[in-house]
């Protein structure tokens, strides 16, 4: 299954239990991502084909680019964050980069600086090099 959020492929069944603190306990369907810890809907099951579209779902599409690789003012669409540990991720979360999002680069040097509606940000390049993006 591949996380919605940050992209991260994983097996459902070695997920971890969403619902300890839930008042409703069972029947949810509910699954966490093991790398962000996002909770999502378990996927149904979908036959003999659904191991090779696992395979795939993390190779993300040809046109998904660092926001590093875009021109300044070039506008992009935030298709999702590859961050390597939870607090990376909260950091730009924190900072309303979410997949779906649209953003501009507004400087590359000598830091990274997006705008994101009317707010802007400044990333070093290390970060600046998780968030994938499509072209608007």
């Amino acid at each position: 299954m591949k996380c919605t959020f940050c992209g991260y492929v994983f097996d459902p069944a070695c997920a971890p239990v969403t619902c300890q603190g839930c008042f409703l306990k069972k029947g949810c369907d509910l699954i966490q991502c093991p790398n962000c810890r996002f909770e999502l809907v378990a996927e149904p099951e979908k036959g003999p084909g659904s191991e090779k579209a696992r395979e795939t779902a993390g190779a993300g599409t040809a046109d998904e680019v660092a926001i590093t690789e875009l021109n300044v003012n070039e506008d992009a669409v935030v298709t999702r964050l590859n961050a390597p540990d939870r607090w990376t991720m909260r950091k730009l979360i924190a900072m309303g980069v979410l997949p779906g999002t649209k953003i501009r680069l507004v400087q590359k040097f000598p830091s990274y600086a997006f705008q994101s509606g009317y707010d802007r940000f400044t990333l070093d390049e290390e970060l600046a090099s998780l968030i994938l993006v499509q072209m608007a």
